[in-house]
This record gives structure tokens, C-alpha cells and sequence, in this order.
């Protein structure tokens, strides 16, 4: 978009608000530009018109307020949560043996979720899997992964970058940290020795003794 661009769209919104009187309109120009450089005139000036047909407080919109409406017009569609679930519980059922790729069908959002293919394991392999706490669970961690996707779509593109690379890092951080717990939980259950049977025989005597006095 360029400077020119930006100043039809300034005149866009006077004519539809005849009180926007940015100080210095310069600046505003400028401003405009620098934000909003990532888009095109044509994605941006749909984005006013959407925001002037809807609006019905009387003010201009912000540099944000557009953006919000880039974002619903030109970004990428999301899955709500109920949908999001109901995927990974069809990736749970075949993740005994298949973890790994099952997760990589996963669309990056929901992998972020969940952590790594071992969760889908961990899942899988329960006995008693209490979906309905794992849903409600998995929902409220997804709404707030999709609420701060939201705010990083709005970011200029080389801060959008840095920061999915720090989302990868904390990804890869938890990943290993549930890869040692279920570890840790194999383990303990591989060295877990029986009981010997003298003492499983001197148990049960003692059992039957204190039942016979009740």
C-alpha cells in the first residue's frame, strides 16, 4: 500500500465521519502506512467499508478496529472449539501405535494444545479415559490459544515470525517435560516388584483374624 493509498482511505473516513479531524494529518498518514503496510490497499479499504457498515457508535475507526476487521475479512478461518476436540478424539483412538502421525494432521493450533504425539499416547492408553473432563480441559486451553493466535495475527510480519519461533520453543519445552513424566510413570511401574507371597499369606491371615473378631 502506498502513501497516496493511504490518504484515500483517510478521505473514505471524513466523508463518513465528518468529525475525524486527525491533528496532524501527516502523521496520521505516516502512521497509518508504516501499521498497516502489510496489507493491501484493496484488503484495507474493504476493511473500512466493513467497519463504516457495521458501525453504530459514530466513530472512526482505529488502526486497530481495522486490522480486527482484516483479520475476520482475509484471515485464515478458525475451528471452534467443539470441532477442534472432536479431531483430536478421532487422532486419540488410533494414537496407541500412531501418535506421531496423528498429531502431525493436527492443524499447528491444536498441536500446540496438546503438546506432542506422547500426550495423544497417554490418552489413548488410559483405562478409564474421563473424556469429559479431558474435553472441558482441552476447550478452555484451545479458546485461550485461539485468543492469543488473534492478537499475534494482528502483529507486523517480523514480529508475527519471532514470536511463533518463542510459541515453537515453549512447544518443544513442554513436549520434553511430558515425555519425562510418562517416562517417569513407565518406570515406576516396570520396577514395581509383587509382593512375596509369605507376606501376601501372613496379610490375609491377619484379614481374616479381624474380620472373625468383628
Amino acid at each position: 500500500m502506498t502513501r497516496d493509498e493511504v490518504i484515500k482511505i483517510q478521505m473514505v473516513i471524513q466523508a463518513a465521519y465528518p468529525n475525524y479531524n486527525p491533528p496532524d494529518k501527516t502523521i496520521t498518514a505516516d502512521t497509518w502506512l508504516v501499521l498497516l503496510n502489510d496489507f493491501t490497499y484493496e484488503q484495507v479499504l474493504a476493511a473500512v467499508h466493513a467497519f463504516i457498515r457495521t458501525d453504530k457508535k459514530g466513530f472512526a475507526p482505529s488502526i486497530g478496529e481495522v486490522i480486527d476487521k482484516l483479520q475476520l475479512l482475509f484471515g485464515e478461518k478458525e475451528i471452534n472449539a467443539v470441532a477442534a476436540w472432536t479431531m483430536v478424539l478421532k487422532a486419540i483412538k488410533n494414537s496407541t501405535y500412531h501418535a506421531d502421525e496423528e498429531y502431525e494432521k493436527l492443524p499447528r493450533i491444536i498441536q500446540r494444545v496438546i503438546g506432542g504425539p506422547q500426550r495423544l499416547t497417554e490418552l489413548a492408553t488410559m483405562e478409564n479415559l474421563n473424556t469429559s473432563v479431558e474435553s472441558s480441559n482441552f476447550m478452555r486451553d484451545y479458546r485461550a490459544a485461539l485468543e492469543a493466535d488473534r492478537e499475534i495475527q494482528k502483529l507486523p510480519p517480523e514480529l508475527k515470525m519471532l514470536t511463533n519461533k518463542v510459541c515453537d520453543k515453549l512447544e518443544a519445552v513442554n513436549s520434553v517435560k511430558r515425555i519425562s513424566v510418562s517416562e517417569e510413570r513407565e518406570r515406576a511401574t516396570k520396577e514395581a516388584r509383587p509382593m512375596p507371597e509369605s507376606a501376601r499369606v501372613k496379610l490375609e491371615r491377619i484379614m481374616r483374624n479381624d474380620n472373625s473378631i468383628k
